[in-house]
């Protein structure tokens, strides 16, 4: 029989803070059947943190979940500067929603009310967004990229993550989504005048992203077609697991240019490309060849599955000032090529026009000659309608002897009947009047 001292404790217990945190949030989205795993785990992630938190304070009653708490829990955050104010953010968001949640839901009704679980409200930290060249990821350089691919000396785990950063410069698929396009199971293929395509599911709810079978995306996939002997695309430290190798590989590969850029504390910050490279610098690199392929950012986001342009205008499509200077070039280029060519079209367009109204007036003036015409009243005329009327009023006689009457005569004006003018002339050969 259980002793009646240790079944009163057990009933008057309170459950620690992370218990009840995990509990609620295995609840929260186990009524949400359609979130992605990797939202869940996200998740799971984020609140690993505040269990680490409770541990190194030494705390983990019931009555940190409440608002005072929670502010304990963002300043303990703060003052570690470990991460960004995102992720703070990201962290006790995540705190209070489940604390809100417990307050609404009757299997921790027990728990809730006057001097117990209350509701809470977080008050998001203000997040510096670094923008243009200050930001710490960018568009790697063609040189760059090229120092990768032929980098030497790298262990096959680093020659498969080197190839899989290669294939991501080349398509642009997020880290998470890189194992779908060496598994066809994944992909819906298309075909336009040749070109190939397919569609692969991205971890984003509801969003595709469309690929361009390009030679080398090809290439990488036979190379790949029975998988990777070193590295496992799908597990969950794959992303970090690929970071590390990445500045492992550019360190190899000689790349430890100094960055500027500011952190997001808005500390300006120096250090080698070697030191802050992760994946994300593929994906930043295809953004950006596909920008100066002539793509915009509307079309873009098919390619990197996002749902709208915000993200490629405002964090992935970086332009710098020399970018801008080549843009304004290219602009120049482009105006002026259009107007040659528009010059060269109106030019052939008067070409023939100007070439049938100079055979008009070198027959007229040789009509003139053969009538014996005095040069000087034909010479300086360049109108083929006034050297007409000067041969209809001073020859209209014998013209019409020849049966060319004045009508006929302007007719060949009227019509640029070159044939007409050869007629005309040969006649005239003729007749040839005396001088």
């Amino acid at each position: 029989m259980a002793n009646p001292q240790n079944l009163r404790h057990s009933v008057t217990r309170t459950p620690k803070a992370t218990t009840l945190l995990h509990r609620a949030l295995d609840l929260y989205y186990a009524e949400k059947p359609r979130i992605k795993e990797n939202t869940v785990k996200e998740a799971r992630k984020l609140l690993k943190s505040y269990c680490g938190y409770c541990q190194e304070v030494g705390k983990d009653k019931m009555s940190m979940l409440s608002q005072k708490g929670l502010n304990e829990y963002r300043d303990y955050l703060v003052r570690q500067r470990s991460t960004s104010n995102m992720r703070i953010n990201s962290k006790c968001e995540l705190v209070a929603r489940l604390i809100n949640y417990m307050v609404g839901h009757s299997s921790f009704s027990r728990y809730c009310g006057n001097d117990k679980i209350q509701l809470v409200k977080y008050n998001q930290l203000e997040e510096y967004k670094a923008k243009g060249e200050d930001k710490l990821r960018r568009p790697l350089t063609e040189d760059e990229v090229k120092a990768v691919a032929e980098c030497v000396g790298l262990t096959p785990h680093q020659n498969e993550y080197r190839d899989l950063f290669l294939t991501q410069c080349e398509c642009g698929c997020r880290a998470s989504d890189l194992w779908r396009l060496f598994d066809r199971t994944q992909q819906v293929y298309y075909t336009h005048k040749g070109q190939e395509a397919f569609t692969i599911n991205t971890q984003k709810e509801d969003i595709k992203a469309v690929i361009i079978k390009t030679a080398q995306l090809m290439e990488m996939q036979e190379k790949y077609k029975h998988g990777f002997c070193k590295i496992n695309t799908k597990s969950e430290s794959f992303v970090s697991n690929y970071d590390a190798a990445l500045k492992r590989i550019f360190r190899a590969a000689g790349l430890d240019t100094m960055e500027q850029y500011t952190d997001a504390y808005g500390v300006a910050q120096n250090k080698p490309l070697h030191v802050i490279i992760n994946s994300h610098f593929g994906r930043y690199t295809f953004i950006k060849d596909c920008f100066e392929k002539g793509l915009n950012a509307s079309e873009i986001k098919y390619l990197t599955g996002h749902a709208d342009e915000t993200m490629v205008n405002d964090v992935y499509l970086i332009i710098t000032a020399k970018d801008k200077a080549n843009n304004v070039f290219k602009a120049l280029e482009r105006v002026t090529k259009e107007s040659h060519q528009s010059d060269n079209a109106v030019n052939e367009q008067q070409q023939p026009q100007q070439s049938t109204a100079q055979a008009e007036i070198l027959h007229l003036r040789n009509i003139l000659a053969f009538f014996g015409c005095e040069y000087d009243k034909y010479m300086n005329v360049n109108n083929a309608y006034e050297l007409v009327r000067l041969i209809t009023t001073e020859y209209e006689v014998p013209l019409c002897n020849m049966g060319w009457s004045v009508q006929k005569l302007e007719s060949l004006y009227k019509a640029h009947d070159m044939e007409g003018y050869k007629h005309l002339r040969a006649d005239v050969e003729k007749l040839r009047l005396p001088q």
